[in-house]
């Protein structure tokens, strides 16, 4: 496409002039502030996994990992650790957890103007969870719910203060995921193969991160490879109903760069409704390829690329009731296949002052089918097609040594079509028709954000920031934010911010057609729609009265205007099949909070408790939201021995959630245990139960959005090798 020229010669250019500027230069102070971070995988606590001495925010660094030739002076204390077994944290020890997502700024989260949890790769295996969506749903304050989005195939999307769906951005790396054709990025199409870790925040964040960003932001990190040299590592798990997984992983590390592949794939046989032939679960399978690499090309310039294939497969089976005749069985399978390129480039301007270039291109074809079995011919076949592009420039400068500046440029472009293909009767013959149901269509859109952080005392410390964005078809949009966090004394952080969150309709909700006509519905889009607004306000506070225990406490309220829903269309052109069409018919509110606490005890134990309650209003009928239940409370237990046993166990109590005035969704107990022992430092043993109290899915009951999987037990084996000794040094650093 013609739009990705320009970005192109321009970060050409910029690398040019970058390199001619910095080729006789040595490192400067701009990578000290990174010195001493390290990263305790280890760790069962979630709330205490990357570490560093507690400092004032480092501006060198944002959402981006570093390759390993800046790595190499940083990792000192990984490098030592990572041949030996899991390593317990010590409770007597201060740990200082270092976050990004929140400012685009390292900084630690005890004294972040902006509250970011983090969820690492480690905890989220003890959890059983092998995707970003099973490693969320843990979350108290998070709602992973796949069945509340039935209307548009089930996605495992994700609620945050009660927003859902598209209205949580999901990032890799910092760049957006693109969502599957119904707009809602399914999370449990992400696996964890290359994952460090994730981090979100709640709360509107248009501010920094644009469109879609009202409920909160989830970034999902990558890191280069923790060994030096050749290093392996794979993973086969194998579950009830037949699900398999696996996963293997090959990298080389150096001192000019480093390179890794991943590759992962997962099947789950289809899961019948009774004797069948409907399956309550379609037939699944997940195949992923992924390519990335990194290296230092001078003492001031990083870049990493990264290539990914991502293709999703389910078949499904439904029964259409036709009166005075027997049901007839369809199948419905739907294909989907992602790729997706990123360059980013990191260029080190002078001390305390860097410029992070992205490039992003994303392709997506989807195709989904009718195909009744009476039929001699596939009755209709629908094809999507979607690429979307983006060029981002991030400036971080330091204003002295409290303050921080980041000001930055991006672009967006996508493109999209759809056709229809099927059968008619044209003079008593089937005749094969292909129209298109959406004309290649590009919306466009182009924003410049800046933010301002500064501590005006230890104690004290703001923040401000705005971003402008211009749409093609919308016209522009203005979202500010401000922040500001105390800490009276060390061991108290209290924080308060505001801001606007605004979302832009997406290609589904503007043209795509989402056709259930086999049971009953279809909804159509509607290029008239408006994008979606909201204010919101959040307050939290955290307490650490000694390096064991933490506290926490938050509240929030929303208020959102044109949210996008789908209503009955007046024009119905179909017999019994409702035609729906989405439309700017809602304004909203949601309010609530969360509480949580942790211990993390000597001699590797730790257990954890919150409760999260969601109060939601749709302003015009005055009910609730659909799908949002009030009530959450989760408690979750570890306890890692000498011995190399480590055991989990976690329960998740969820209340019932309005749907309709007549449906409701009923409340559910969900309790989870995983046990693993390491006979060998490099291999892991594991077994488990999901939902060992077996609450499921009523398929004969709307709205139902309990699992729709029952117990389910998972066993397992990792492995990962590694070269022993770091490559002696070549010259000295400084």
């Amino acid at each position: 496409m013609k739009v990705s020229q320009s970005p192109c010669r321009a970060l050409v250019l910029a690398v040019g002039l970058a390199a001619a500027n910095a080729s006789a230069e040595t490192p400067d102070g701009a990578s000290k502030p990174d010195t001493n971070v390290r990263s305790e995988a280890s760790n069962p606590d979630a709330s205490a996994r990357a570490e560093t001495p507690a400092a004032p925010s480092s501006p060198d660094a944002n959402a981006r990992t570093a390759t390993p030739d800046a790595a190499s002076k940083r990792d000192t204390s990984t490098r030592a650790e990572a041949p030996h077994a899991p390593a317990r944290p010590d409770a007597s020890t201060e740990r200082v957890e270092i976050v990004v997502l929140g400012t685009r700024t390292k900084e630690s989260s005890q004294r972040a103007q902006v509250r970011t949890e983090v969820v690492t790769r480690d905890e989220a295996e003890r959890r059983g969870a092998r995707t970003v969506g099973e490693a969320l749903a843990g979350e108290t304050s998070l709602q992973v719910q796949p069945n509340a989005y039935r209307y548009v195939g089930a996605p495992s999307g994700i609620q945050m203060q009660g927003l859902d769906g598209n209205r949580v951005l999901v990032l890799e790396d910092g760049e957006p995921v693109l969502g599957d054709a119904n707009g809602i990025v399914d999370l449990d199409q992400l696996p964890l193969t290359s994952v460090e870790r994730i981090e979100y925040v709640t709360g509107p964040m248009s501010a920094l991160y644009g469109t879609n960003a009202l409920g909160g932001v989830i970034n999902v990190i990558t890191a280069p490879p923790p060994h030096w040299g050749l290093s392996g590592r794979g993973r086969l798990e194998r579950r009830s109903y037949g699900e398999f997984q696996g996963e293997a992983s090959s990298a080389f590390r150096g001192r000019a760069g480093w390179a890794s592949l991943d590759g992962s794939l997962r099947h789950r046989p289809g899961v019948p409704l009774g004797a069948g032939p409907e399956l309550v679960a379609p037939e699944h399978r997940t195949e992923l390829l992924a390519l990335r690499a990194g290296a230092a090309l001078s003492s001031r310039i990083e870049l990493t690329l990264k290539a990914r294939w991502v293709r999703d497969e389910e078949r499904g089976v439904v029964t259409e009731e036709v009166p005075g005749r027997a049901p007839i069985v369809v199948d419905v399978p739907e294909r989907t296949a992602r790729l997706t390129l990123h360059a980013a480039e990191t260029i080190r301007l002078g001390p305390g002052t860097r410029l992070d270039l992205s490039l992003r291109r994303t392709f997506f074809e989807n195709e989904t089918v009718d195909d009744r079995r009476t039929s001699d011919v596939v009755d209709e076949r629908r094809e999507r097609a979607l690429v979307a592009q983006s060029a981002e420039a991030v400036l971080t400068t330091a204003l002295g040594p409290e303050g921080t500046l980041v000001v930055g440029a991006r672009s967006d472009a996508e493109r999209f079509s759809a056709a229809l293909e099927r059968y008619v009767a044209r003079n008593g013959e089937l005749v094969r028709e292909r129209v298109p149901e959406v004309q290649p269509t590009v919306l466009a859109s182009a924003a410049a954000f800046g933010q301002i952080g500064y501590r005006l005392t230890p104690a004290l410390g703001v923040m401000a920031g705005v971003r402008a964005e211009q749409h093609d078809r919308y016209g522009g949009v203005l979202a500010p934010r401000a922040a500001i966090a105390l800490t009276p004394f060390p061991e108290l952080t209290v924080r308060a911010s505001v801001g606007r969150g605004f979302r832009a309709p997406t290609a589904k909700e503007r043209a795509f057609t989402f056709d259930h006509s086999s049971l009953g519905y279809e909804i159509v889009g509607n290029p008239e729609l408006e994008p979606e607004t909201s204010l919101g306000i959040n307050a939290d506070a955290t307490l650490r009265p000694n390096p064991s225990l933490t506290l926490r406490a938050a509240g929030f309220s929303n208020w959102v205007r044109d949210l996008i829903e789908f209503a009955l269309d007046p024009v119905q052109p179909r017999p019994n099949v409702n035609r729906y069409r989405y439309v700017n018919v809602a304004q909203a509110r949601t309010a609530g909070g969360d509480f949580s606490v942790r211990v993390r005890a000597p001699r590797g134990f730790s257990a954890s408790a919150g409760y999260a309650y969601l109060w939601s209003r749709d302003e015009a009928t005055g009910q609730p939201l659909s799908h949002r239940p009030e009530h959450t409370l989760t408690l979750a237990m570890g306890l890692d021995l000498p011995s190399g046993l480590v055991a989990y166990a976690r329960y998740r109590r969820t209340n019932a959630a309005f749907v309709t005035e007549a449906i409701e969704s009923p409340g559910f107990d969900a309790l989870d245990a995983r046990v693993a022992y390491r006979p060998h430092r490099s291999v892991e043993l594991y077994f488990g139960a999901l939902n060992i109290l077996d609450a499921h899915r009523d398929p004969a009951r709307g709205g139902d959005a309990r699992p729709t999987l029952g117990r389910t037990l998972y066993l397992g084996v990792s492995a990962e090798l590694w070269q022993e000794e770091e490559p002696a040094d070549e010259g000295s650093d400084s």
